[in-house]
């Protein structure tokens, strides 16, 4: 489904075509509302499954997951002791989900698992402590020391700076583009290089007039529940229960 015909069926959901019962929404608000529920998605899917729980999952993701060699391997950003940094924010893609983490070594494949705030226990622990040559690698989740982003914290008993971290992650939704507008952010970077001129940056990357419109990139197999949740965001949530119980049951009962 494309961007027009999702615009299409947003109005028909919403009850636009009969413009008395809501006020009429220009193309750039309805994208709001599509990018709103692509966000959505993929949040509470990832909330009641595990996206590598099954085979079915990554399938109905597969636009979303990214792999080797598409993102290329990473290298530590800081080291202090067994613990080496990765840099999340330098993805090739905007990072929503760590799927899998791995170091490849020649033909070894170690594994990181990651673990909580109530298990620093393990990196002590004669059994569950990092070993390479176990194939047991630690890691865990946070804010990254350089910056305001996340980092990949890793754990390992052998030095991690000669060797490759590959990430499998899926992406964040990348935002829809209905064409014909200038976008909230395209006008906000030309605003900033007037106000910090000298201190010009680039706005090739943001929407606007003149760029070919962008679909959504979530696969066409949910396009419809994208435009469904769309609209009960656009609808306040609880102004139409039945829609509000059917996004509810329709969200749960995906496919595990």
């Amino acid at each position: 489904m494309n961007i027009a015909k999702q615009h299409s069926e947003f109005k028909l959901r919403g009850n636009k075509v009969d413009s008395n019962h809501y006020v009429d929404l220009f193309p750039n608000q309805i994208d709001s509302f599509l990018d709103e529920a692509a966000n959505f998605i993929v949040e509470h899917y990832g909330e009641l499954r595990q996206f590598n729980l099954t085979q079915f999952n990554k399938d109905l993701f597969g636009t979303m997951l990214v792999m080797f060699p598409d993102q290329p391997a990473l290298v530590p950003i800081g080291t202090q002791g067994q613990q080496y940094e990765y840099d999340l924010s330098n993805l090739k893609y905007d990072y929503y989900h760590l799927d899998r983490a791995y170091v490849q070594c020649g033909n070894l494949v170690v594994p990181v698992s990651l673990f909580r705030g109530d298990e620093q226990h393990k990196l002590n622990d004669a059994y569950q402590k990092p070993s390479f040559l176990w194939k047991r690698l630690l890691g865990k989740i946070g804010k990254s020391s350089t910056s305001s982003s996340t980092s990949l914290y890793v754990y390992s008993d052998v030095d991690l700076n000669d060797k490759e971290l590959r990430l499998e992650y899926v992406k964040k939704p990348k935002k829809v583009f209905f064409g014909g507008y200038d976008s909230i952010e395209f006008l906000d970077c030309q605003r900033n290089n007037v106000i910090f001129n000298p201190h010009v940056v680039d706005c090739s990357s943001y929407y606007k007039v003149g760029d070919y419109p962008v679909s959504s990139d979530l696969p066409e197999s949910i396009h419809s529940l994208q435009v469904d949740i769309a609209v009960w965001l656009f609808t306040s949530k609880t102004e139409n229960q039945f829609l509000n119980s059917f996004i509810t049951n329709k969200i749960s009962n995906l496919p595990s």
